[in-house]
């Protein structure tokens, strides 16, 4: 399922270079599978793309953490924060560094 996925993906963003969440999605295809640095490879993609937004931020800061760069995550979580301080995965994301940083 995940390469029909990533084939429609590649697609999707090869037609409109600039629409960010479909680099968000192709991102997500990359996470399931592990493949952090691919992953967060289209989620700076997403983040060029989508200025604003605060879901690239936290889709990075999670895959820093998923690879034991927690001061990194947290930088990218408090950026999320800056952008959307009452959403409530960014919030818990933060707690989670924030405990793993003890």
């Amino acid at each position: 399922k995940s390469d029909h996925a990533r084939r429609y993906l590649a697609k999707a963003t090869a037609l409109d270079r600039l629409f960010g969440p479909a680099w968000l999605a192709y991102g997500h295809s990359f996470a399931v599978e592990n493949e952090h640095d691919q992953a967060m490879a289209a989620y700076f993609k997403a983040s060029q793309l989508m200025k604003g937004c605060h879901l690239p931020l936290l889709y990075i800061g999670l895959e820093c953490g998923l690879t034991n760069n927690l001061k990194l995550a947290d930088k990218f979580f408090q950026q999320a924060q800056s952008i959307a301080p009452n959403d409530a995965f960014v919030i818990h994301e933060t707690g989670v560094i924030s405990f793993y940083n003890l």
